[in-house]
């Protein structure tokens, strides 16, 4: 796509392939920021949210549109952890319910299991992987019969931060929707889908993931700010609608009705706060803007075939191992090496004006520990990138792995 290359200032001095980390924003994105910000500089913050209300409204209807699912079930959060951490604290877990979990979840969603295991007594169940890696369909059956309506919250990653395979999620989510319409599990069990990974390079919709909650970011395919970051919540339905009351208000979550009383919201924004960066979710609207006008199809289907052309290439490069597991891959090409380290290979690449990024132990802990992996290179494409951008890159890490 040449003319998104034109339309990204930073390829002028970067070939960037860390998208999965933060991708480059566009001069759209770009202009979108700063010309807020000057309009705060000359007639105050409160004026140009004031002149901003009706294009911030459209951020939820853009925001609503990628996702397949209503302007009012979406909150337009700080970041996308800050959003998982705050529906999760509002499930009101008591001991002995249980949240299950995969070996792919992120690390800050897994602290705040951790933190409700210590400070509630739940229980922690990790979906056991299948041959191809990803979580099982057939495990999390086994967890369901075992744990039955004590499963508070089934939580799924859609890629992980260290690993470019696509879990199964519609699947797993479609067990879990059985499983209460059966009465195996509770009405008030819910599906939590880390999207953070996905939503920018290919079509992520609700419905078809079937999720209850699902979390995303800015600042990775979709080309948007840092600081800012997605929650879908799905509309109240019948025994659903206490687990979602935020646990911690602001004037945004509802309003005071009375000297004494309170009364919460319906809409998914009552998980944000009043104050924010106007600037930075003008920015991000103008991101998913911009996504939809390429098209997700076409985006993924851009990412989709470098992503190929890039595997081949890692495969054919001595000295360096593919990491990716699962039977479907995305634009996230991880690797280790022979001899050397990612960090170093990622400080040999800079200077050479070549941007990809490295996954350790820490951020996905249980996927690494059961594979013995200490860190692994990650490289990231996206559409804006070209074949010439690989063939760099391929060269500077032949480098790095022949020189270690």
């Amino acid at each position: 796509m040449d003319l998104a290359r034109a339309r990204t200032p930073g390829l002028a001095n970067i070939t960037h392939l860390n998208n999965a980390g933060a991708a480059l924003m566009s001069e759209r994105v770009l202009n979108t920021a700063i010309e807020h910000l000057r309009l705060e500089a000359v007639v105050g913050g409160y004026e140009a949210a004031d002149r901003a209300q009706a294009r911030m409204f459209a951020v939820y209807r853009s925001t609503a549109a990628l996702l397949g699912c209503a302007p009012d079930e979406i909150a337009i959060m700080e970041n996308a952890s800050r959003a998982w951490a705050l529906f999760f604290a509002s499930l009101d877990l008591a001991p002995g319910d249980v949240v299950v979990t995969t070996e792919g979840e992120y690390a800050s969603n897994f602290m705040s299991m951790l933190q409700a295991r210590r400070r509630c007594g739940i229980e922690i169940e990790v979906i056991a992987p299948g041959p191809d890696g990803t979580a099982d369909a057939d495990a999390l059956r086994k967890l369901i019969d075992r744990h039955g309506r004590r499963i508070r919250l089934v939580s799924l990653t859609h890629v992980a931060t260290n690993n470019g395979a696509i879990s199964p999620v519609e699947t797993l989510s479609r067990i879990v929707r059985e499983a209460r319409g059966s009465g195996a599990l509770a009405p008030n069990a819910l599906v939590a889908v880390d999207a953070c990974q996905t939503v920018g390079q290919m079509d992520v919709n609700v419905d078809a993931l079937g999720c209850d909650m699902l979390t995303a970011t800015s600042r990775k395919f979709l080309r948007g700010p840092r600081g800012v970051g997605i929650l879908y919540v799905r509309r109240a339905q019948p025994g659903l609608a206490a687990a979602v009351e935020p646990r911690i208000l602001d004037m945004r979550s509802g309003f005071w009705s009375g000297s004494d009383e309170y009364r919460i919201y319906a809409e998914a924004e009552r998980f944000e706060t009043w104050d924010k960066c106007v600037a930075s979710k003008l920015a991000f609207g103008a991101a998913v803007d911009e996504a939809l006008d390429w098209g997700l199809d076409a985006i993924e289907a851009s990412i989709g075939a470098l992503s190929a052309v890039l595997r081949e290439m890692l495969a054919d490069l001595p000295g360096v191992r593919l990491c990716d597991t699962g039977s479907r891959q995305c634009g996230t090409v991880t690797f280790d090496l022979d001899r050397g380290s990612p960090y170093a290979l990622v400080s040999h690449l800079r200077e050479r004006t070549i941007n990809i990024g490295v996954s350790d132990r820490d951020l996905v802990r249980l996927d690494m520990d059961r594979r013995n992996l200490e860190a692994v290179a990650r490289c990231s494409v996206h559409y804006y990138n070209t074949v010439e951008d690989l063939e760099r890159f391929i060269a500077a890490t032949d480098h790095y792995v022949r020189s270690a």
